[in-house]
């Protein structure tokens, strides 16, 4: 499991705005540039490829991510702002993170096995393409 995740996982049980605040940061930004270098780089060259290649899935766990930690964070206002306590930030932080881990469990069993195969016209693998290391520390 993710170095990262599996830290912010120890701290569920006394999860903190401060911790949910980390765990948001991390999301928008580590897990997003992730995202983003497969959305605007990977697929693409994989769809040059296979022009029938179920984009959409990929396309729908990331919008799916995202619409988790929009909720996270509408938690965390909502625990500053009084409405509601620090435990429902444990909720939404499990949420969260369980859905990172299997995403990327998704793409390191189903999705990259086969792509790791493909060239492209220059016979590069596409995978050589993204540096996916600080990823890998997450794991």
């Amino acid at each position: 499991m993710n170095k990262v995740l599996r830290e912010f996982e120890k701290k569920l049980d006394n999860f903190t705005v401060l911790d949910a605040e980390n765990l948001l940061n991390f999301v928008l930004t580590e897990v997003e540039n992730h995202a983003n270098k497969e959305d605007e780089i990977f697929l693409p060259k994989v769809l040059k490829i296979y022009p029938n290649y179920d984009a959409e899935s990929f396309s729908f766990a990331h919008s799916t991510i995202r619409e988790e930690a929009d909720y996270l964070k509408q938690a965390i206002k909502d625990v500053n702002l009084g409405k509601s306590k620090e435990d429902i930030l444990k909720t939404y932080a499990k949420k969260l993170i369980r859905m990172i881990y299997d995403h990327f469990l998704e793409e390191e069993n189903f999705f990259f096995p086969d792509i790791k195969r493909i060239k492209e016209k220059d016979g590069k693998y596409i995978m050589e393409e993204i540096d996916l290391k600080e990823e890998k520390e997450w794991l």
